[in-house]
């Protein structure tokens, strides 16, 4: 772009020293100074899309300028949500571990509560036996007291007929 704006304005100057140093005649005049025009239009024309291709560039930077700015507040955020994410695992990992140690107690209650249900078992068996053995204890006691007065009637009884063959034998004698 440069090199275009250097010829025309060499060329627009070799021009204007030829018309300077040489006495041509009008026709050849009125050549050079169309050429003249028509390389002064170039150079506004090169000039117009220079200053477009300034402004594209500035708009080019300004947009290089933003997409990089998007582009670290992407990263920042990537690495925000690989931060979250270790974290995640981490606290997974955590409430495996809390989860197996939940386990572990409820799996020890379970045992606790089936050694609680045998001896609940055993002792209301042996709250049952005892039952049992009490009443079986009342009813002996009971056998036992009519026994007993048995045992007294017949030591009366013995003790009468004692008196009796006593009585008898002394009179036998």
């Amino acid at each position: 772009m440069k090199w275009k704006l250097i010829l025309t304005f060499l060329i627009v100057s070799g021009f204007s020293l030829m018309q300077a140093g040489c006495n041509r005649n009008a026709k050849e005049k009125a050549e050079l100074e169309s050429k003249l025009e028509a390389l002064q239009a170039a150079l506004t024309q090169t000039e117009a899309e220079r200053d477009s291709l300034k402004a594209d560039a500035t708009r080019l930077t300004a947009s290089l300028k933003k997409t990089q700015s998007q582009l670290t507040s992407v990263t920042q955020t990537r690495d925000n949500l690989q931060q979250q994410l270790n974290e995640l695992a981490s606290s997974r990992d955590e409430l495996t571990k809390s989860r197996e140690s939940v386990q572990s107690q409820l799996d020890a209650l379970a045992k606790l509560q089936r050694q609680v249900n045998e001896l609940t078992s055993s002792r209301d068996a042996a709250l049952a036996d005892a039952r049992n053995a009490q009443t079986r204890i009342q009813e002996l006691t009971t056998r036992l007291q009519g026994q007993a007065q048995e045992v007294s009637r017949l030591q009366k009884q013995i003790k009468v007929v004692r008196s009796a063959v006593e009585q008898l034998q002394s009179k036998l004698k």
